[in-house]
Parts: structure tokens; C-alpha cells; sequence
């Protein structure tokens, strides 16, 4: 809490965060229990949603690579179009030539 004072509210959320923990602490003693951080982790999630990435791919019929390549396509047509509509032409027009070298990275690949 940042304030030049501390107001009656303060105080009392104070004192009640204090006496909460008193009582903690206590419970803790008597039961043995060591408050430890939590560990969980999170490669699940990750896994989880790069599997689906790979199904998607492959009901697609693309690698992993053509699914990436596309993916930033997307994401470069959404942004020169948001610029577009905000007016900001030069910027649109970067990422009109961004989505284009890949277009061509990509597809000369393929001949």
C-alpha cells in the first residue's frame, strides 16, 4: 500500500492480515507443517496444446513448418490491415512486403 497516511481502513486490513497470519503460523507449528512454495508444472499445458497444433497439421495434410509459416502469415495480414485501417499506410505497407518476401520464401521452395 503506498499513501502519506494510514487511514482507518488501512489499519483494520492491517491488523486483520496480521492476526489471519498469527493464527496461521500457530496452526502451522502445532500440525509440523513447512509452508513451501508451489511446484507445478507447466510442460503439460505445453504439450497439450502442441499436440493439437500437430493434429491440426496433419488433418491439414502440412509440416509443422508450412503450419509456423502460415500462422505468421496470418498474423502479418492482421497487423497490415489494422494499420491500414488506422490510417498508417507506411506501416501497412512494411507488412505488405514482409508477408510477401515469405509468400516467396515459401512457395519457391515447392517449384
Amino acid at each position: 500500500m503506498y499513501a502519506d497516511e494510514i487511514t482507518g481502513s488501512m489499519k483494520r486490513a492491517i491488523s486483520e492480515s496480521s492476526r489471519r497470519r498469527a493464527i496461521q503460523l500457530e496452526y502451522n507449528k502445532q500440525n509440523g507443517i513447512t509452508p513451501r512454495s508451489v511446484e507445478k508444472a507447466i510442460s503439460e499445458g505445453i504439450e497439450s496444446v502442441r499436440s493439437a497444433e500437430e493434429l491440426t497439421v496433419a488433418v491439414a495434410g502440412e509440416t509443422l513448418e508450412e503450419h509456423d509459416v502460415n500462422l505468421v502469415l496470418s498474423e502479418l495480414e492482421y497487423e497490415m490491415e489494422l494499420a491500414a485501417r488506422n490510417l498508417q499506410f507506411e506501416k501497412a505497407a512494411e507488412f505488405r512486403d514482409q508477408i510477401l518476401q515469405l509468400k516467396r520464401g515459401q512457395f519457391s521452395d515447392r517449384k
